[in-house]
């Protein structure tokens, strides 16, 4: 889970749950997990 949290009071501000994205533990495709974390980061407003 990946979450970011308002600097003055610690509430949520955002928050994804990541899941299915490796189906073999022993054969991780880093690549493919790199680009749909950073697809979902994308989606995101610049931060202040």
């Amino acid at each position: 889970m990946l979450v970011f949290l308002d600097n003055k009071t610690s509430d949520p501000l955002w928050q994804v749950r990541v899941s299915s994205l490796i189906r073999d533990a022993n054969e991780v495709n880093i690549g493919a997990v790199r680009q749909a974390i950073r697809q979902g980061l994308a989606t995101l407003p610049a931060a202040r």
